[in-house]
């Protein structure tokens, strides 16, 4: 893409779009990947059996915007719009929780942009997209004792106690930790060097949304490995954001110092040949193709499983999995729960509710206005089922990225298969691992010389579980044998004659790996 192109598309991007154009979105989750000396670009698409997140999302908007719609007209009035879910409602069917709940409301006043009066289902989903919604819920956790869980191995492996690793130490370092295993399972986990702290020691509660304004999110997003950019097109407050945060020289705009793109990128990028970036060329970026790029489908069902990856960043590791999400059974709990109420309060054994019975049922009693479609004073099982099913419509776009930043630390760059323990073939690696980066210094392991690392994990609802071992093809028995989980067989697991095991353990190292294994078969 030359430089005419990308000011014609930087252009265009700042430019204003009327209320009732559809607004232009991004298919993909973007998000920025920025250290104190590099910005990269993070794509990631989910699918759901082969459809995308933004057309589920644009059925979704369609669909609820229909159900509001009790005139017919294509348009929602005042008293429509009050029965509309918030955005946080929308968010929380994630945990089960059915909308409406106890949360306020939508009002005409923020959500009819064009001030007619009434809300076209451009706008309502206009509306939604700005707050978050429009694609998957991204949660962002940061672990919060890395330091401590570096300085509690350091100390492990300072047998001497002088406050400086050697290479002897160093060398040792199997030895060292293990006699930290107190449950003898082979393992080290971060709950025998921490003790009653179980890794990554955070989970994604935290709700990222795109930057709204660059002078008031300043402060909150300085500290951040990550930023969620919007995906609407047009809302281009994240370039003034990164352009404020990395701005040392004070001009507003940024060098290739300053920027942390790849050379290539800020060229492209620096359409008036400057060699500086201003807020508007940054805009472009997200245009650009990008090199760290993940597609994941999210249903179990699917004939190829999306496979785990390692995305490496240029300060940063990115273990990237789908996980089995929470969402299905929170959802049939929901409606077991809905059900039973429902039976508790038809009295009459009608199959319809009307308002008295509904009423005494705090389940049913604020969804009363909003399944009431005919506004005739009762509730029909057809209505509820039809409010049911809008749930989950509305389920199917709600995929969770969960992100973790775990930071640095000597636990992180050695747990290789990202189950939060390490195993004596992780240990074995360690020594070898600090000489080869030259991290040691004068008896001090240098964090800088390694990079962070986050885990990525996309799921519809919440995670079974955020930590899980990477897993490799392997025999039958070995995996049997394997009684930790660490993806080898140590001579204790082993079940059978010594002399076979050390026919198996090519090596010689007193583990059999699953390759090791494989040779057998």
């Amino acid at each position: 893409m030359n430089g005419a192109m990308l000011a014609l598309l930087a252009l265009c991007l700042v430019g204003t779009q009327p209320a009732d154009q559809k607004t232009v979105t991004a298919s993909r989750v973007q998000l920025v990947v920025q250290s104190a000396s590099s910005l990269e670009l993070l794509e990631i698409e989910l699918t759901w059996e082969g459809k995308s997140l933004t057309t589920i999302w644009d059925e979704s908007f369609d669909q609820l915007h229909q159900f509001c719609d009790r005139s017919g007209d294509g348009m929602l009035d005042a008293d429509e719009v009050a029965l509309l879910p918030s955005p946080l409602a929308l968010r929380q069917i994630l945990w089960g929780n059915f909308t409406p709940n106890s949360t306020r409301h939508v009002s005409l006043e923020e959500i009819d942009a064009n001030r007619d009066a009434q809300v076209s289902v451009l706008e309502m989903a206009a509306y939604y997209r700005r707050h978050g919604l429009g694609q998957s819920v991204v949660g962002m956790g940061n672990s919060d004792r890395q330091d401590d869980l570096h300085v509690a191995m350091l100390r492990a492996l300072d047998t001497s106690g002088d406050g400086s690793l050697d290479s002897a130490e160093l060398a040792r370092i199997e030895a060292s930790l293990m006699q930290l295993d107190t449950n003898d399972d082979e393992l080290l986990s971060s709950s025998e060097l921490l003790r009653h702290w179980e890794y990554p020691g955070a989970t994604g509660t935290l709700g990222m949304l795109p930057p709204r304004d660059a002078a008031t999110d300043r402060e909150e997003f300085s500290s951040r490995s990550t930023l969620l950019l919007p995906i609407d097109l047009q809302d281009t407050h994240w370039a003034a954001l990164l352009v404020s945060l990395r701005d040392k020289q004070s001009d507003t705009k940024l060098d290739a110092a300053e920027s942390g793109l790849s050379p290539e990128i800020h060229q492209q990028l620096d359409t008036d040949g400057d060699a500086q970036l201003t807020a508007a060329e940054l805009t472009a970026w997200r245009s650009l193709p990008s090199p760290l790029r993940w597609n994941a489908e999210l249903s179990p069902n699917a004939s190829s499983p999306t496979p785990r990856g390692t995305l490496v960043a240029t300060d940063c590791w990115i273990d990237a999995r789908v996980s089995r999400g929470r969402l299905g059974e929170v959802l049939i709990d929901a409606e077991k729960g809905i059900a039973a109420a429902w039976a508790r309060a038809d009295t009459t054994r009608n199959k319809a509710i009307d308002r008295e019975e509904a009423r005494s049922s705090p389940p049913l009693d604020p969804l009363f206005p909003l399944l009431d479609r005919n506004a005739d004073g009762e509730l029909t099982e057809g209505e509820r089922d039809a409010w049911l099913a809008l749930q989950h419509q509305i389920a199917e776009g709600l995929a969770l990225l969960t992100i973790i930043d775990t930071g640095r630390s000597l636990f992180n760059q050695f747990d290789t298969n990202c189950d939060g323990d390490l195993s004596r073939r992780e240990l074995r690696r360690l020594s070898e691992v600090v000489e080869q980066s030259k991290s040691l210094r004068d008896g001090t392991i240098q964090l800088d010389k390694f990079p962070r690392k986050l885990f990525l994990v996309a799921s519809l609802g919440k995670p079974i579980a955020l930590l899980e071992a990477r897993e490799t093809a392997r025999p039958t028995w070995h995996r049997g044998m394997d009684r930790n989980h660490d993806g080898d067989v140590s001579r204790r697991e082993f079940v059978g004659p010594l002399a076979k095991f050390d026919e198996l353990d090519a090596d010689h190292d007193g583990l059999i790996s699953a390759a090791e294994a494989g040779a057998l078969e």
